[in-house]
């Protein structure tokens, strides 16, 4: 945790862009060591976005629903219109991201969750994707991604997540078990707007 604090509050890169990425094996807690960070900092942002990075379609998804949610760029309801699906929620995703690189509108954090498709070694994957394609165009603003993946550190500072203490353990364990007994849609949500809704997200904790 003191690792992330460090990497995304420090006072030297006042409203410059800051990326930490949490790498690690799969199951070993990256998920709430950046599930933790969110809750304790979230009045330090004006919005937090959670993406589901699993695959392309996934990550762009997320940011289309956020679109709706936010009203930008008028958009309407992104499970709708089958015949133009895909290149509509592209469209709303690149808008969030237009949005994200506003100047003035520094305050939000990213969270890129289990970004774990390696486009460049798997290229037959059409769901890996760039992940640097889908950063906002612009050098302030918070992000944290959580991966397997350990060269995307290149992107930040980075943490390995080796191992976790006894009471991480405990936690983590009783997160998995509740996920198994849960739809998996509501383990982790997709997007969360100010702290405010933070705080009444009964689906903030994988549950």
């Amino acid at each position: 945790m003191g690792q992330i604090e460090q990497s995304l509050l420090s006072s030297n890169a006042h409203h410059r862009r800051r990326i930490h990425v949490l790498h690690g094996l799969g199951g070993i807690g990256k998920t709430q060591l950046a599930i933790a960070y969110a809750r304790k900092q979230q009045e330090r942002y004006s919005a937090i976005l959670w993406l589901n990075g699993n695959s392309r379609d996934t990550l762009v998804q997320s940011l289309a629903v956020f679109a709706q949610h936010a009203e930008i760029d008028g958009t309407h309801d992104p499970y709708t219109n089958a015949v133009r699906h895909g290149q509509e929620l592209l469209e709303k995703a690149k808008a969030v991201l237009r949005w994200l690189a506003l100047e003035g509108n520094y305050r939000w954090l990213l969270v890129y969750d289990n970004v774990d498709r390696d486009y460049q070694a798997e290229p037959e994957d059409q769901q890996a994707y760039d992940l640097e394609s889908f950063f906002p165009v612009s050098d302030h603003g918070s992000i944290l991604i959580t991966t397997r993946l350990p060269h995307l550190g290149e992107y930040g500072s980075t943490t390995n997540v080796t191992s976790v203490d006894r009471e991480q353990g405990r936690q983590i364990l009783r997160n998995n078990v509740r996920a198994c007994l849960s739809t998996p849609g509501n383990r982790i949500p997709q997007l969360l707007v100010g702290p405010s809704e933070l705080k009444d997200k009964q689906t903030w904790t994988a549950s």
